[in-house]
């Protein structure tokens, strides 16, 4: 007997069952993840989605039966996971298969959700078996691609083998940055968003005081004033260790809404140009949609190159160790915040 635990990436709806080489370009063995996972063409596609999809009563012939939904779209791709050695039928129990999804998203932001995830156990001839387990939607910030090319899992490859040999003695902090990264995809408010999106900024440079290793004495202030100027500062020295630009007034803008939707106020105006909003009229309870998408993904963005990028190298992974490492860090990086 043979199980795997499987999550498909459907189609998004009304585009059919498109030919695969028009989107992922995965050759037709697959790509090796890691020792057990493995992304590849959908097996048994329908199979598994009729298992997995709900199903109504639906009376014929005086007589009721169970109907299967006629679905107008199919999947790009699946990621499938030889789970035979593990003993209980839970789906991917140590959260490899989900770190894979997790570090997908990182090189690119897609709205790979877990609707489709099954267990499927079959002998050397068919299916004996396909457990369905029910899975949470995901969302991108904006519209996006919703798959990944060739190159881009050639670099989820290389960050999943690169892991486990991360430089860092305590990797708790790009631990957490990750979590508050993937949590991300589970919420389609931007009011939810930006608290997210502080915390994981926080997570890598702000004092954890559960570390006892110590702080540096030029952070030591704990002034709620002094948490902001390193917070904006901690954005800046991130951006330029990375190689992105930022729009100047994006750290200042991050800092605002962070605070202002993680303790439940709004009251600043948080479209872009507050002196535009009071000529205009425009309360503090108004949301620009436009602006607030383009800057949350950006620092989204951001983050993303920063788990990346810690993830490749040592030596950028090492400044998140501890308390200290971090604040030396951000010392040197230039000026004193």
């Amino acid at each position: 007997m043979k199980k795997y635990d499987v999550l498909l990436v459907p189609h998004r709806y009304g585009e059919g069952v498109l030919s695969l080489s028009e989107f992922a370009g995965l050759p037709e063995e697959g790509i090796l993840l890691d020792s057990d996972i493995r992304v590849q063409r959908p097996v048994d596609l329908n199979k598994i989605m009729d298992a997995i999809d709900q199903r109504w009563l639906r009376r014929r012939n005086d007589e009721y039966e169970w109907s299967i939904p006629a679905r107008q779209f199919g999947a790009y791709y699946g990621i499938y996971r030889d789970s035979s050695k593990i003993d209980n039928l839970s789906w991917d129990p140590d959260q490899r298969l989900r770190r894979c999804v997790a570090f997908s998203r990182v090189v690119h932001d897609s709205a790979i959700g877990f609707e489709y995830q099954a267990k499927v156990i079959l002998d050397d001839k068919d299916i004996q078996q396909i457990i369905p387990y029910g899975g949470r939607s995901t969302y991108a910030l904006g519209m996006t691609r919703p798959w990944l090319d060739i190159s881009e899992w050639g670099r989820v490859r290389k960050m999943l083998e690169l892991w486990e040999k991360c430089a860092a003695k305590d990797k708790s902090r790009i631990n957490r940055a990750i979590y508050y990264y993937e949590k991300l995809s589970f919420e389609d408010n931007l009011i939810d968003v930006w608290p997210l999106l502080g915390n994981a900024i926080e997570a890598l440079i702000s004092k954890d005081w559960l570390d006892n290793s110590g702080w540096n004495r030029v952070f030591d202030d704990q002034r709620e004033d002094r948490r902001g100027r390193i917070f904006k500062y901690g954005i800046e020295q991130l951006a330029k260790a990375v190689g992105i630009s930022l729009e100047k007034s994006l750290p200042e803008d991050s800092w605002n809404r962070r605070s202002a939707f993680a303790h439940g106020i709004r009251q600043f105006p948080l479209t872009k140009n507050a002196e535009i909003d009071k000529q205009r009229g425009i309360y503090a309870n108004v949301v620009d949609e436009v602006y607030e998408i383009s800057a949350s993904r950006e620092i989204k963005r951001l983050v993303a190159f920063v788990i990346e990028k810690s993830i490749l190298e040592d030596d950028f992974a090492s400044v998140f160790e501890n308390n200290c490492t971090v604040s030396t860090w951000l010392r040197d990086s230039g000026k004193q915040p």
